[in-house]
C-alpha cells in the first residue's frame, strides 16, 4: 500500500513539476513577443524620424544622436547603439553624394545581456520593410514581416 502511494505522490509531483516548466517556457515566450513587438514599434519610429528628417536635410539620413538632437527622436536613443527593451540599435549612415542619394540600414538585435532569445530585425530607406532573421542578425536579404 505504502508503494502504491509513494508512486501515486510520485507521479503527482512529477506532473506538477512539468506543468511548471510548461508555464515558465509560455511566460518566456510572451515576454519574448513583448520585446519584439517593442523592437518592431521602434524601428517604425526610426523609420518614419529619417523620413522627416531626410526631407528636411536635402535627402541625407541622420545618426541617433542627429535624430535625438533635431527632435526626432527622444531621448532614449541619443546614444550610438541604443539598447531599449531587451534589444540593441545600430545604424549605417550613408550621406547623399553628387549623382546618388542617401541611404541609412538599422538593426535591431537581441541584446548579449538578455537571456531573452528573439528575433533580429531590419529595416533600410530603400524599401523602408522590417525583416526578421531567428539566428543571426537580419539584412536586406532576409524575409519581411508577415502583418
Amino acid at each position: 500500500m505504502r508503494t502504491l502511494l509513494a508512486s501515486f505522490l510520485l507521479a503527482v509531483v512529477s506532473i506538477n513539476m512539468i506543468s511548471c516548466q510548461q508555464y515558465s517556457a509560455g511566460l518566456q515566450k510572451g515576454s519574448n513577443r513583448a520585446e519584439e513587438t517593442s523592437a518592431i514599434g521602434s524601428l517604425r519610429t526610426i523609420a518614419q524620424a529619417q523620413t522627416t528628417f531626410s526631407i528636411s536635410n536635402a535627402g541625407n539620413y541622420g545618426t541617433f544622436e542627429q535624430l535625438t538632437e533635431g527632435g526626432f527622436l527622444d531621448s532614449r536613443f541619443h546614444h550610438s547603439s541604443p539598447a531599449l527593451h531587451g534589444y540593441v540599435f545600430n545604424m549605417q549612415v550613408n550621406p547623399a553624394t553628387e549623382g546618388s542619394q542617401g541611404s541609412y540600414s538599422c538593426n535591431a538585435d537581441p541584446a548579449p545581456t538578455s537571456n531573452l532569445g528573439g528575433r533580429h530585425f531590419y529595416i533600410d530607406s530603400i524599401s523602408q520593410e522590417i525583416r526578421a532573421n531567428a539566428t543571426q542578425p537580419a539584412t536586406d536579404k532576409d524575409e519581411p514581416l508577415k502583418p
